[in-house]
């Protein structure tokens, strides 16, 4: 899968504000270092990222399952993602999770092309 994220971009993720879930995810085995993170803002979109070195082992599905389900403890009604086409991986994340698609977009500034998927928690059990 291509690298679409720079540094800048990981720097611009974690410097947002308007949280409201956040969670930065460690890895005890690493010495507690930094290996991604997962957010909800204010406007119901879902992110996260996770380093290359642990792609692959199921960590990001079992943290957005988490996010979800305190998302629904806190009332969040409605989840919002959008994943690169070129990152399977990462849509499946998010179906797993019970996400649906919902269309296709382009990302800006970047221009890439996006799936969208959102999970609705009012009707979720």
């Amino acid at each position: 899968m291509p690298d679409v994220y720079t540094t800048d971009d990981a720097l611009e993720f974690l410097h947002r504000h308007n949280y409201k879930l956040h969670y930065s995810i460690r890895s005890l085995e690493q010495g507690d270092d930094l290996i991604g993170d997962i957010a909800i803002y204010s406007d119901g979109r879902c992110g996260y990222w996770l380093a290359p070195a642990f792609w692959n082992q199921g960590i990001m599905t079992q943290v957005v399952g988490e996010l979800v389900r305190e998302a629904k403890s806190i009332e969040i009604d409605k989840i919002m993602a959008e994943v690169y086409t070129s990152n399977p991986a990462s849509k499946a994340v998010l179906v797993r999770n019970g996400f649906g698609f919902v269309g296709e977009g382009q990302d800006n500034p970047k221009g890439l092309l996006v799936w969208k998927y959102e999970l609705d928690l009012s009707i979720t059990p």
